[in-house]
């Protein structure tokens, strides 16, 4: 995960409650982290043989 907590560039438009808005990010990046790990192996490979 980034440093800045998260990959998506946009904030959302509407208010959580605290707990409420914990739970959705985690959801997110439970639901993406797979997905980021591969495309962060990838860059690495990409990077390693490229330079």
């Amino acid at each position: 995960m980034r440093a800045d907590g998260g990959g998506y560039p946009e904030k959302p438009a509407f208010r959580l409650p605290a707990r409420p808005e914990r739970q959705v990010r985690a959801a997110c990046w439970h639901t993406s982290a797979v997905a980021m790990s591969e495309l962060q192996d990838w860059q690495d490979l990409v990077l390693a043989t490229t330079h």
